[in-house]
């Protein structure tokens, strides 16, 4: 099973058919908190797919859930 985290305005998820290997997670950086992650969730893709501004420590606590080289930034 792979786990997918999507920052944007529109969730894929929606948009495309995901196939069923795959957890999508999608949140929008403007109207959701980023960091919630309690449960201490891994992921192992980052999609962002919309223009987002995050902080240094925001970057910092996002490279402690994803593996590296696992960040995409689509337009």
């Amino acid at each position: 099973m792979m786990r997918v985290l999507q920052l944007g305005t529109i969730n894929w998820q929606e948009k495309y058919t995901i196939p069923n290997q795959i957890t999508w997670c999608f949140k929008d950086p403007a109207h959701s908190l980023l960091f919630d992650n309690k449960k201490k969730e891994r992921y192992h893709l980052l999609i962002i797919t919309s223009p987002i501004y995050l902080s240094r420590k925001s970057w910092e606590k996002l490279r402690g859930i994803f593996p590296t080289l696992s960040i995409l930034l689509c337009k």
